[in-house]
């Protein structure tokens, strides 16, 4: 039997690596269809050209793939399609299951004549996306050649083990070492810390010896620095895979008493674990009496058994309010009255909560209106500058509404951003003054547009334009050495505890209170004010298009671009080959190629960061213009 690109695939299963292994298939030119329980999850690949596959459709494609998440899934989907398939198809299953259930399964297909290749794979999500999985076969031979074009797209090898289940069996194998091995890597990190052993250096200090793996040194720096995100490897895929190995163990009559014990330990593990949507129900059972609540959850859990609080961070305005609001209130069903209610506070003062809560005690409201007429005087400033032209405005929101390329949009926003930021030979009073007008008329519009109906068009359109422009915008900012003062500027120090206030009453002030409205005038460039903090400019920017859904706190997130910025400045080439670089054209390109060997170094550890830059040209190009402002590039 062979197969060419123009074999149609279907391919069920689009988790964590199907969803890349298909997408790998589909931009290599294959004809793919795509199917997954919750349909949702093909919405993406489809996007890519893929089709939405219908399973009483099946026979029609002779080549099938499968990625699934155990037995039970494997099972339940292939009772559903067994009625539609036909003879001399072939199904490779890239599932991780147990020898047992590839056996019957393999057998179920036999009957209506249809080939099954046991095919799982190993590399990770990384290897899935860059085609560099390896593939442990199992199943007929012949088949097994005939499907080199595909294996090709997705993997740098592919073995044959044997027949039928060999192939599920050396992945077996291949997950017990890993998970054995990272059970022991982690008691490993563990004992070295207690022993006072400087764990960030065991990676480096352990390379190339016996005791070196690719799963140590993934794992090794990340346990020592307590870095938890991105999942590297699931418990209970880990757990699941061990017993896998137990069983077939156990169907041959083999102890593996190392196996078993890692087991038990992932199992009591899964035990004491539970994903994040569930932390409100199971802290409402009797197991729990303790919610430790990290920075990003401190306004956004409910548990309304709480009744006493611990604080060893600071806490101020809104945050303050949201964060203490949580505790202060009765639940007389649970038993809980505000007078049992307790507060240790390890870091403010009675008076900086005072001043938190204040503002919001009794009637709060706002002292005027805030004036949305003050959008056409902004407008007219800013159109009078002749940074940009009203016709490519209007260029770039027809084209961004109907969807086209990046790459069409690009040019647009950089012609502008061009006349800012060189041809108009504006002093750097004037382009802090604009980029700042620019700003308060991108927020100010985005505010009210959320809850008033606008009939003016041109501030609908000056507003998306404005969103992208601001990031190219460059501004002279006279704290160049922000990075370094920041990084230097972490003081590690303990806590001590003392008693400085006990049983005080905080008394409010019972007048009403007024709050400003958002930016009630216009603002710019005055004598010498500054943009104070370019990297939180830089992380709100971002955070407003890209980084909605990203779990990082701001503080997590300021790190992290702090830590790019500091490792591109640290590349050898950096300094002669950018700073110094007179040439613009050869600087921009010596710029891409260390920001490209410094993001590919880090997709490992900031895996949702590179998939949007490695994919997105959208994204790339902000980003990129970011990283220039980062560290301060003359660019």
């Amino acid at each position: 039997m062979s197969f060419d690109r123009s074999s149609k695939i279907a391919f069920l299963g689009m988790g964590l690596m199907g969803s890349r292994m298909a997408a790998r298939l589909i931009q290599a030119g294959f004809d793919v269809a795509v199917w997954n329980r919750t349909a949702s999850a093909c919405d993406e690949l489809i996007d890519m050209g893929a089709a939405q596959l219908a399973l009483k459709d099946i026979g029609a494609y002779p080549v099938i793939l499968t990625c699934l998440a155990d037995d039970a899934a494997a099972a339940s989907v292939y009772a559903h399609i067994e009625p539609f398939l036909k003879a001399q198809q072939v199904i490779v299953d890239f599932s991780s299951l147990s020898v047992s259930q590839t056996h019957q399964l393999a057998e179920q297909a036999k009957q209506k004549k249809v080939i099954w290749i046991d095919a799982p794979v190993s590399g990770g999500t990384a290897g899935a996306e860059q085609g560099t999985l390896v593939i442990f076969a199992g199943g007929h031979a012949q088949t097994i050649q005939d499907l080199t074009l595909i294996y090709n797209v997705l993997s740098q090898r592919v073995t044959r083990m044997g027949g039928t289940g060999t192939g599920q069996a050396t992945k077996i194998c291949n997950q017990l070492i890993v998970a054995a091995n990272s059970a022991l890597i982690a008691e490993a990190v563990a004992l070295a810390e207690q022993a006072g052993v400087n764990t960030a250096l065991l990676a480096p200090a352990l390379a190339g010896g016996f005791a070196d793996s690719k799963p140590f040194q993934i794992l090794a720096p990340r346990m020592a620095s307590h870095t938890f995100e991105p999942v590297q490897w699931k418990v209970q895929t880990l757990a699941k895979d061990l017993n896998n190995a137990v069983q077939l163990a156990a169907s041959h009559q083999l102890r593996i008493p190392v196996a078993e014990l890692a087991l038990r330990q992932l199992q009591n593990h899964q035990a004491n674990g539970f994903a994040e949507k569930d932390t409100r129900d199971k802290f409402a059972a009797d197991d729990f009496r303790i919610l430790v609540v990290a920075n990003k959850y401190l306004t956004g859990f409910d548990q309304p058994k709480l009744t006493a609080m611990y604080v060893d961070k600071k806490l101020q305005g809104v945050l303050a309010v949201q964060a203490l609001s949580r505790l202060n209130r009765s639940a007389d069903k649970l038993g809980k009255k505000t007078e049992d209610l307790f507060v240790l506070d390890f870091f403010n003062s009675t008076d900086e909560i005072k001043d938190s809560f204040d503002p919001f005690y009794t009637a709060t409201s706002l002292n005027s209106a805030t004036d949305v007429n003050v959008l056409h005087e902004i407008k007219g400033v800013l159109d009078e500058v002749g940074v940009y032209e009203w016709y490519e405005v209007e260029d770039f929101v027809t084209k961004y509404f109907n969807k086209v390329n990046a790459q069409e949009l690009s040019p647009i926003i950089d012609v502008a951003a061009d006349r800012f930021n060189s041809q108009l030979d504006l002093e750097d009073a004037e382009k802090a003054d604009f980029k700042i007008k620019a700003k308060q008329f991108v927020k100010i519009y985005g505010q009210m547009a959320a809850i008033l109906p606008y009939e003016v068009l041109q501030w609908e359109k000056l507003f998306w334009f404005l969103k992208f422009l601001i990031p190219k915008l460059i501004i002279v900012d006279a704290s160049s050495d922000a990075l370094d003062e920041l990084l230097n500027s972490v003081d590690l120090s303990t806590y001590g505890l003392e008693r400085v206030k006990l049983n005080q009453s905080i008394i409010l002030d019972e007048t009403e209170t007024e709050l400003d409205p958002q930016n009630p005038n216009p603002r710019g460039a005055h004598g010498n004010d500054k943009e104070e903090d370019p990297l939180d400019l830089i992380i709100n920017s971002f955070n407003e298009r890209w980084f909605q859904g990203w779990e990082a706190t701001p503080e997590d997130q300021r790190i992290k671009f702090v830590t790019l910025g500091k490792y591109i400045q640290a590349h050898p080439d950096y300094q002669t080959k950018v700073a110094d670089n007179r040439d613009v054209l050869n600087r921009d390109l010596a710029f891409k190629k260390i920001l490209d060997e410094v993001m590919s170094k880090q997709r490992k550890s900031e895996l949702d960061l590179y998939r949007l830059y490695a994919k997105d040209d959208a994204f790339y190009q902000a980003f990129l213009d970011t990283m220039k402002r980062m560290v301060g590039a003359n660019f």
